[in-house]
């Protein structure tokens, strides 16, 4: 299949987290896949090349690291958003040199899920920060 810069793949093993980010994009206007276990998010990837994909670090089968190299191998052009409740700025940097590209700390806001998104595929997805929320890192890294 063709890529399709309106196609974003979720992996996550929490169903809420997982619902609640198809029903941010997908109300955005992206096509949406979904996967609630890492071996199902690789097995879709190789079926379909989506433009990108958000996964939880931390997910049953396998960690970050490991899921970040094996989507390289079979999408090399798949943007990578990995997304972990501890995340901080050296985790952060460890996730750019494996090849991914954003790191968003759980709990994520859907204004940092659409931004991390629209940026990656270079789609503008009009989005609104909430009010009161400021993403940043321990050592001066902004998300906002």
């Amino acid at each position: 299949m063709a890529d399709d810069t309106r196609l974003v793949h979720v992996v996550h093993n929490d169903s809420d987290v997982l619902l609640s980010i198809f029903d941010i994009l997908s109300g955005a206007g992206f096509r949406v896949a979904a996967s609630s276990s890492a071996l199902d998010g690789l097995s879709y990837l190789a079926r379909s090349r989506p433009s990108a994909v958000l996964c939880r670090w931390d997910m049953p089968e396998m960690e970050g690291e490991e899921f970040i190299e094996r989507t390289k191998k079979i999408s090399p052009g798949t943007q990578i958003l990995m997304c972990f409740r501890d995340a901080d700025a050296r985790l952060y940097r460890h996730v750019l040199s494996l090849g991914g590209s954003d790191l968003l700390r759980e709990p994520m806001s859907a204004s940092a899920v659409l931004h991390a998104i629209s940026r990656m595929t270079g789609l503008g997805v009009p989005c609104q920060p909430e009010v009161g929320v400021k993403l940043e890192w321990p050592d001066g890294i902004s998300h906002a």
